[in-house]
């Protein structure tokens, strides 16, 4: 205690000395002048009064535009306050609002990072201790009730394979949980993902005991002639509305944050299946106040902007570094990926911790968040190169200031960490073999005039639309500014961002027109012959489309075809043999060797989706180098089989498994059958 206050003080003490000395220097610019070190203290003063009372209204004016902007609208607004300081004061003259903005951005600089860097550590105890004083009387209130047993923080990382986390932590990206796993209090799994091994199926699964019928991030309903997106709220709520049946792990007094399935949780927000209007906007209206709450301290804004900053100037080099050094495999990481990366690794992570710890404070029986930065940079980074492993680094970190604010909780917590899928590494097919999937179908059906149109791209701007939707609700007169950035969906509460746009809605147009529609998600991919509005044979194919399985199954990139045939039942069509899965036998060589022990089996589960697709395609996995050739433009990807994107792993602690009963996890269904007997009581 007395040292937390001595270094309260101390900090206190070096800011006013870099205060009074930045403000002395500035001044000494053209535009900006201070008369004497009486007005130089008393503005001090006025400005402090004017952050911690009149910024926090001017944010909840202009919350979405300034979170959209990654915290620079703030800049504006502390230029403003600089100037009415300077209005007010007779010894402050500010020339402007350009010198003010300067004079903003200088003291958000210093105190984001200059006086941390004077105090010798990492500004981590300090954001923890205002969080906790910010949440202290909610803290008292919930101190008096009698808890039966701890509350459960289950935290995903999405992305992160079993033997990638073994690898972060062994190479010290990760001290604070090799100290768990050291400790020999935590115990590490890793678990069969199955198929598809992407985020909806998987949380549909982990948080509810389902993934039926999700096949893939992207598919398409022949029989209404739609295509569903995963990360749209409206078609996301539409593939969990079949498995809900309100059992879901966060039943019981839950709070689900930044997720894709909401579990049933009694308060809900930035979930994509809990923002429809559909399932409700519902339990999370008020949610834009709890964001509120973050956005409105300025030095929660302060530490948004830097590390934003900081992340675009990290992204930039390593980039810069990958080409360099001419590091294979690798892809272009263009516009807007900078900005969606900024989003994840420096806005979303302290918003979560910082909510999170909130509801500590509030008692809360169960929370599942994901954290979505290791996957986003893995994609583009690969998935055990530095640039995404010193990301762990960052996670590891909030993890253990989420452990350490948790002691002064009114109710004790446990952690359960945890990933929904891996990746896998390799070059992209298109980098392979000079064309994307939908151009070798295209060459491989004869007629001239059969459109074909490819849907791919899987990102986290679906994360930042949410997120912009969500702020939206705010306030409305920043509502109508921000709309002029965005484009709306049918659900016109979502918005999406015209600069972080992959042309999803341009493609749907197309889709719409094609003939064949092929949906790639990582190295799986759904072909969809419009032909006919059922699924189509084996025979069916060959009749409209002669040849067409046998050239795919023969190209080099493609390691085997699904298809379902009238005659043979389930077969998987490889260069070399054929799979007969209905019957268990192989004719030559089996397509299925490498691509795990539990394969036909998830391959039989993928078939029985009355949306998987008319073919099934996988992409060749090489088992020496472990790579896959993505039909989607990323280095790192998930979705199908081969590799480690099929081994996503679950640390727990030990008490939680005092026989060790727990082995052998198949599928994410297993996963919540461990979740829901833990949140039950265990």
């Amino acid at each position: 205690m007395v040292g937390r206050i001595f270094s309260t003080m101390l900090r206190l003490v070096i800011s006013i000395i870099v205060v009074a000395i930045t403000i002395t220097i500035l001044s000494l610019l053209p535009g900006f002048e201070i008369n004497d070190a009486a007005a130089l203290i008393i503005g001090i003063i006025l400005l402090s009064l004017l952050n911690a009372h009149l910024y926090p209204l001017l944010i909840r004016l202009t919350l979405p535009l300034t979170v959209l902007s990654f915290g620079l609208i703030s800049f504006i607004l502390n230029g403003l306050m600089i100037l009415l300081v300077a209005a007010v004061m007779p010894g402050w003259q500010v020339d402007g609002l350009l010198t003010a903005i300067l004079i903003s951005i200088v003291f958000t600089f210093l105190f984001g990072s200059v006086v941390p860097g004077i105090m010798g550590r990492r500004d981590d105890e300090l954001y923890r201790y205002e969080i906790v004083k910010r949440y202290a009387n909610k803290a008292k209130k919930e101190s008096a009730k009698n808890y039966e047993r701890p509350g459960l923080m289950i935290l995903e990382i999405d992305g992160l394979s079993g033997p990638a986390l073994h690898q972060a932590v062994g190479q010290g990206y990760m001290p604070f949980i090799k100290s768990w796993l050291r400790s020999g209090e935590y115990k590490l799994l890793v678990w069969d993902s199955g198929l598809p091994s992407q985020t909806s199926a998987m949380q549909a699964g982990i948080l509810h005991g389902s993934h039926f019928n999700i096949p893939a991030f992207r598919f398409y309903n022949k029989r209404e002639g739609v295509l569903l997106v995963s990360n749209r709220p409206k078609d996301a709520a539409l593939m969990l509305s079949h498995l809900d049946d309100g059992k879901g792990i966060l039943a019981e007094n839950g709070f689900s944050l930044n997720n894709w399935a909401h579990g049933n949780a009694s308060e809900i927000l930035l979930t994509f299946t809990g923002f429809s209007t559909e399932v409700g906007s519902l339990k999370g209206m008020r949610s834009s106040d709890t964001l509120f709450q973050f956005f409105a301290v300025a030095a929660n804004m302060q530490r948004v902007i830097i590390s934003a900053i900081r992340d675009l100037v990290t992204e930039y080099r390593e980039a810069r570094a990958q080409v360099r050094r001419d590091i294979e495999p690798r892809i272009r990481r263009h516009f807007p990926y900078p900005l969606i990366r900024t989003g994840t690794v420096a806005v979303l992570p302290y918003l979560s911790i910082y909510l999170l710890i909130g509801k500590m404070w509030e008692g809360i029986s169960v929370a599942y968040t994901t954290f979505v930065s290791y996957d986003e940079v893995a994609h583009h980074s690969g998935v055990e190169r530095s640039d995404a492993f010193k990301i762990l680094t960052q996670f590891d970190e909030q993890v253990r200031l989420m452990v350490e604010a948790s002691k002064q909780a009114p109710r004790k917590y446990e952690f359960v960490l945890l990933s929904d899928h891996g990746q896998s590494q390799g070059a992209t097919f298109r980098q392979r073999y000079g064309m994307t999937l939908g151009e070798l179908i295209d060459k491989s059906i004869t007629d001239p005039s059969h459109a074909i149109q490819i849907v791919m791209g899987e990102n986290a701007s679906g994360n930042l639309n949410l997120l912009a939707s969500q702020f939206a609700q705010s306030s409305r007169w920043a509502a109508k500014r921000v709309k002029a950035l965005i484009k709306t969906h049918e659900n016109k509460d979502y918005i999406e961002l015209k600069l972080l746009s992959d042309g999803e809605s341009s493609r749907e147009e197309q889709v719409k027109k094609a003939d064949t529609v092929v949906c790639a998600s990582g190295n799986l991919a759904l072909v969809y012959f419009k032909v006919s509005k059922e699924r189509m044979t084996l025979e069916e194919i060959d009749a409209a489309f002669p040849n067409l399985v046998n050239l795919l199954s023969q190209h080099p990139g493609i390691g085997f075809v699904l298809v379902r045939s009238k005659d043979d039942g389930l077969i998987a069509v490889g260069s070399k043999g054929v799979y007969y899965l209905d019957s268990d036998t192989v004719d030559g060589e089996n397509p299925l060797t490498h691509y795990g022990e539990n394969a036909a089996m998830h391959l039989r589960e993928l078939d029985t989706y009355p949306d998987v697709g008319d073919l099934v395609l996988i992409s060749m996995y090489d088992p020496e180098w472990d790579e896959v050739a993505a039909f989607e433009e990323l280095v790192g990807s998930h979705g199908g089989l081969g590799g480690d994107q099929n081994h996503p792993f679950i640390m727990f602690p030990k008490s939680f498994d005092p026989d060790n009963e727990i082995k052998d996890l198949i599928g994410a269904p297993a996963i919540y059958k461990l979740l829901k007997k833990w949140t039950e009581g265990r």
